[in-house]
Order: C-alpha cells, then structure tokens, then sequence
C-alpha cells in the first residue's frame, strides 16, 4: 500500500529540481558544524572545573582540566580562522557576511550561520523563509478547540542563532526593544517576544540578501 501511495505522488505532484549545494557550502557548514561541537565539550569541561574546583580537586585533575580546556579554545579559534579564510576566498560569502553584519544583532557568528545552514536566504517570500527557519507560528486548533499557536521544527541551529540575535537587537536597537516592549504589554511572553524579534530579523535579512543591499536606515523600518 505505502508503495503505491508514493507512486502515484510521483505521477500527480508538481516537484521542483533543486540544484546540489556548491562544495564552499558544504565545506563552511562542516567547519561550522565541528566548531559547535567543540563549543559543546568547552562548556562541558568548565563545567567540570568549577564543580572540581568546589569540591577541591587534587591539583593534578585541575591541571588536567585546565589543559583540555586551552586545546578546546585552541582549536574552535583555529576553525574560526578557517571560516574565515573561506569566506573571505568567495566573493558569494563576502557580499552576503557584509550585508548580514550591517543589521543590528548579527555578528560574524550569526552570519556564518545564516550563510552556512540557510542558502536559500533571499530567494523566498518572508513566510516560506520563516517557516523554513521553524519561526513561523501555527495554530492548534481542532473543532470547536482553539489552542495557542506555536512554532515547531524547521532549521534548529539558524533559529538559535537569530534568538541570540534578537536578544542582542532588544538591548541595542531602539526599534526593536520597542517592538519587543509592545508585545509584552500586549501580555506576550518574554519567550514569545523574543521569537517574534527574530522572525523580524529573518524577514529583514532575507529582503536584504534578496536584493543585495545593505541596511539604511530610512528605507527600513527595522533597527
């Protein structure tokens, strides 16, 4: 049965050929990805030093600690280097790392992760963009039944990095801490708030990456 079902959506279905990722893509994204994993363990490892260093550990395991400790921040700071170097070798990367980093909140980190885990940035409408992030928020509704909505699945690791983004643009953006202020006297929470702030981010990114502008303030109405 399962395979006559998908038979017959592949006769009816309208599918769409996407092209391969280039290899600068899938090269970024690996060195991306293992500096995540890095940071990961280095979080892990000072965590174990301070519960080491409460319960006086010998002077041995601290100096163990410490040592992985240095080899870690070592190594994620020769992968930034790295990236880096691969962006700056791509005019692709470097047009989308200078525009990404003129918008209030995004920094090289969050840039890396847009341009490393969302290529589509720009080439989709603002709601097909957030609900491919998983910042998109839908209902939870049945019958008479009206839930709250919610954003669920989508790019787990960009929408991370814009929910960072967007604490940052709360602090440092006039515009969005006002944003931000409205919706929790509207009684959002903070939580909420937040994602809303970095749905604005996404949306404002990928208009820019669409038309390969930078941010100006008066022809936005975004920080």
């Amino acid at each position: 049965i399962d395979a006559a079902v998908i038979a017959h959506f592949g006769e009816v279905a309208t599918t769409t050929v996407r092209p391969l990722e280039s290899q600068e893509i899938r090269d970024l994204r690996e060195l991306y990805d293992r500096r995540g994993q890095l940071v990961r363990m280095l979080a892990m490892e000072k965590n174990q030093r301070h519960s080491a260093t409460v319960a006086r550990a010998s002077i041995k395991v601290l100096k163990s600690i410490n040592k992985h400790i240095d080899y870690l921040e070592g190594q994620i700071k020769d992968l930034e280097q790295r990236m880096d170097k691969l962006i700056e070798s791509s005019t692709a990367f470097q047009a989308r790392d200078a525009i990404l980093q003129t918008i209030t909140g995004i920094g090289p980190q969050v840039s890396r992760t847009l341009i490393a885990h969302l290529p589509e940035l720009g080439r989709y409408n603002r709601q097909t963009i957030a609900a491919l992030v998983g910042l998109a928020p839908y209902n939870d509704d049945s019958g008479d039944h009206t839930g709250q909505r919610h954003i669920r699945g989508g790019r787990s690791k960009v929408r991370v990095g814009l929910y960072q983004a967007a604490i940052a643009a709360i602090r440092h953006c006039a515009s969005m801490k006002a944003f931000y202020a409205s919706l929790k006297a509207r009684g959002k929470a903070s939580r909420v708030a937040i994602i809303a702030v970095a749905r604005k981010l996404l949306v404002l990114a990928n208009a820019m990456i669409r038309d390969m502008a930078p941010y100006k303030a008066p022809a936005n109405s975004v920080c």
